[in-house]
């Protein structure tokens, strides 16, 4: 049991499976998040096509095509349903969450932004 006091920041990379991992977390104690950073760069703080060519140059083939086509029918899929909470900043949006989206966790300006709201946790 998480106490009223208690001040949650939640750093994910926002894809639908963080999604599934915190949505009981963020309806749950909604009062208790005070900020939620979704980080969108991989850990040398690529994204997009920078991002997926690393990872094809890190891995199988068969891994970079699953995460392209991932991409792509998510990205599509929540166009489609824009009520829907398919990635987590939906699902912090219309919860009314702050957030703050990143390349890099580490980057002073997120390092800033998480401190300004005193978490706990």
């Amino acid at each position: 049991m998480i106490g009223p006091d208690i001040r949650i920041v939640v750093v994910t990379n926002g894809n639908y499976f963080s999604k599934i991992i915190l949505e009981d977390l963020l309806l749950s104690y909604t009062k208790n998040v005070v900020g939620v950073v979704l980080v969108q760069g991989d850990y040398k703080g690529r994204t997009g096509l920078k991002a997926l060519w690393g990872v094809g140059r890190q891995t199988a083939l068969p891994y970079t095509l699953y995460k392209f086509i991932q991409f792509v029918l998510f990205s599509f899929a929540q166009k489609l349903t824009p009520r829907s909470w398919l990635k987590v900043d939906a699902m912090v949006r219309d919860l009314g969450l702050e957030s703050m989206h990143a390349v890099r966790v580490n980057a002073p300006d997120v390092v800033k932004w998480v401190q300004q709201r005193e978490p706990s946790l």
